[in-house]
């Protein structure tokens, strides 16, 4: 809850896999006052994929972007990109 924001870390990183319209990113957006410093999102459904590109800016091309926010995002064509090639997205996204 918002009464135990302030107990959270300065910044954030989100995995919103499945998510339907990315709402866990703007919950937790809504609940710590700021964006998060980095975002990776996978989608099945080719509508809300669209739908959650043109929110945030950040199209499902499989590279990293800067959303409308300028915060990196990553929004894969496949979630199993998340662990092919020794996991280096996952590194590339703790770098962050």
């Amino acid at each position: 809850s918002r009464d135990h924001a302030d107990e959270l870390p300065g910044h954030y990183g989100l995995i919103s896999l499945f998510d339907g319209l990315s709402t866990a990113g703007f919950v937790c957006e809504q609940l710590l006052g700021m964006p998060p410093k980095a975002v990776i999102l996978a989608e099945n459904d080719p509508k809300l994929r669209t739908l959650v590109s043109d929110l945030l800016g950040c199209d499902p091309s499989g590279i990293w972007q800067n959303t409308k926010k300028a915060y990196p995002c990553l929004y894969l064509t496949d979630v199993f990109d998340l662990v092919k090639d020794h996991a280096i997205v996952l590194k590339e996204f703790l770098a962050l």
